[in-house]
């Protein structure tokens, strides 16, 4: 995803975990838009979208990940957008440049 972003000409950073995600976060006292996974290891989507939406609730969340129906165990903050994986090019920079519009 990382590369299609790229190709796409956005300006990224990219974290390992939840964890680093939010240290990174907070270093650069925020982002245009968080893109992260549900499931991971240590601190799922959910969790770290909580973490920054308590810090820095202006930064919009996309979910990526083809497992919908973990958005139904725990409610996200809002707003936030959902992309199915398997997702085309197109459908990842719309669905970004939607968002840093919106944004």
């Amino acid at each position: 995803m990382v590369d299609m972003l790229d190709v796409a000409d956005f300006d990224l950073v990219e974290a390992a975990s939840g964890h680093e995600a939010l240290r990174i976060i907070k270093r650069s006292g925020g982002m245009d838009v968080l893109i992260t996974g549900l499931s991971m290891p240590g601190m799922d989507g959910i969790e770290l979208a909580h973490h920054v939406h308590g810090r820095y609730p202006q930064i919009p969340i996309l979910f990526v990940s083809a497992r919908l129906y973990l958005l139904g165990k725990e409610s996200p903050p809002e707003p936030y957008r959902y992309l199915p994986k398997s997702f085309r090019l197109y459908d990842l920079v719309e669905t970004v440049s939607d968002m840093l519009v919106a944004h």
